[in-house]
């Protein structure tokens, strides 16, 4: 259903290059189209980061801004998987790594070849078969949705280009530490964009402080009239700028109506600084719990750089995949391969006892020991993670009701 490819360069920075001419709104749902873009683009195209102040002093690890980047190009889509380039891979580990990782976030790798090599079956031949394996159980999946950030590019683009600072310090700052949080906790998680809250409404305005800001956008067709579209699924939602605008507000009041929850970040707090924000984020979790309830399906593992995204297809809700990576940092950054993984596993919560028929190493075809704790919990035991695990989970009946 993609009908084409554009291009959005930037746009996976969240500062977008400390510019303001590009945005989410290059793949509105309403177009058809789907973005292209490339693996390291949210670290490499990151403004501060090639201006004298990299990423490593804002206290985020380089795996927050990879996951969040590589979403916001999906969630702007509704879900339609980005076409994203994975150029100079050096060995066949980091090539199979990295392509998995951005299966895994709902998006379709393109390794580069150099043309010279073609076909270089030592660096691709793993990546190739890995791919050949997932696909039948990735076609026409989406990753499932549980918590979701409000990414305002209106609230950032008010500061843009002339105050980058101000734009961190009042919008990016919170922002990010939002989707830290949730990804730390293991939470299913996405994007929200602000033309996506706003609805039908054919522009969005952004009052912070002294400044004012307009975002013209596209129209909705009455295939996306529903604000519901791009919020379905969604248990809760963070909200990490100071104001909204009355089409977002009625969003947001409209989904709390239908059961939803919403957090309003406290931006008085100093999410700029490291040391405060771990305890802003530490907070931040216990109140999704407080509020969300349980996450329904949580990766249990004694690193906080391991990341899982359950996928599914609207066609097949007796199943469901849950694609787990081992850190994956090092596959364009010089951060060292990895540990293996022992011990960990996947916790599926709110579920029957005979919910679950069984668990899947899609690689193997092995069935992997699940346990059903009496509590409504289901623990699912991984093998040893020393890249990437493919778990197929069977239930009997829809999953989730």
């Amino acid at each position: 259903d993609i009908v084409n490819l554009v291009s959005i360069f930037k746009v996976p920075a969240v500062d977008n290059g400390g510019r303001i001419y590009e945005s989410t709104r290059l793949v509105n749902f309403t177009n058809g189209t789907a973005a292209k873009t490339e693996f390291e683009i949210p670290v490499s195209a990151n403004h501060i980061f090639n201006h004298g102040m990299p990423l490593y002093n804002h206290g985020f690890s380089l795996d927050v801004y990879l996951s969040m980047g590589w979403s916001i190009s999906r969630d702007a889509a509704a879900g339609r998987p980005p076409h994203t380039w994975l150029p100079r891979m050096r060995n066949s580990s980091q090539a199979a790594a990295g392509s998995f990782a951005l299966m895994a976030y709902g998006m379709v790798a393109n390794p580069d070849h150099v043309e010279k090599n073609i076909p270089d079956h030592e660096l691709f031949d793993l990546t190739y078969k890995n791919a050949k394996k997932l696909n039948p159980h990735l076609n026409a999946t989406r990753p499932i949705r549980w918590a979701g950030v409000l990414f305002s590019e209106a609230a950032r683009n008010v500061y843009l280009p002339q105050s980058e600072m101000e734009a961190w310090r009042n919008v990016l700052f919170p922002t990010v530490s939002a989707w830290e949080a949730l990804i730390r906790m293991g939470a299913p998680a996405g994007i929200i964009t602000d033309w996506q809250l706003s609805g039908n409404s054919t522009k969005t305005e952004c009052k912070c402080g002294k400044h004012r800001h307009h975002e013209h956008i596209v129209e909705s067709s009455p295939e996306s009239s529903g604000r519901d579209m791009f919020l379905h699924g969604y248990r809760v939602i963070i909200v990490p700028i100071a104001h909204v605008t009355p089409a977002q507000n009625t969003s947001l009041t409209d989904f709390q109506h239908a059961g939803g929850k919403v957090i309003y970040l406290d931006l008085k707090q100093s999410w700029s600084d490291v040391t405060n924000r771990r305890q802003l984020e530490n907070t931040l979790q216990q109140d999704v719990l407080s509020m969300a309830g349980p996450v329904p399906i949580q990766l249990q593992s004694s690193t906080q750089f391991a990341h899982s995204v359950s996928l599914q297809s609207s066609s097949r809700l007796s199943s469901f995949v849950v694609m787990v990576t081992n850190d994956y940092r090092w596959i364009y950054f010089p951060t060292g391969i990895p540990a293996a993984v022992t011990g960990a596993s996947i916790v599926l919560r709110n579920l029957s006892a005979d919910k679950i028929h069984s668990a899947t190493d899609i690689f193997d075809g092995s069935l992997l020991e699940t346990r059903w704790d009496g509590n409504g919990t289901w623990i699912i035991h991984l093998p040893t993670l020393s890249q990437y695990v493919a778990v197929e989970v069977q239930c009997n009946g829809p999953c989730w009701s």
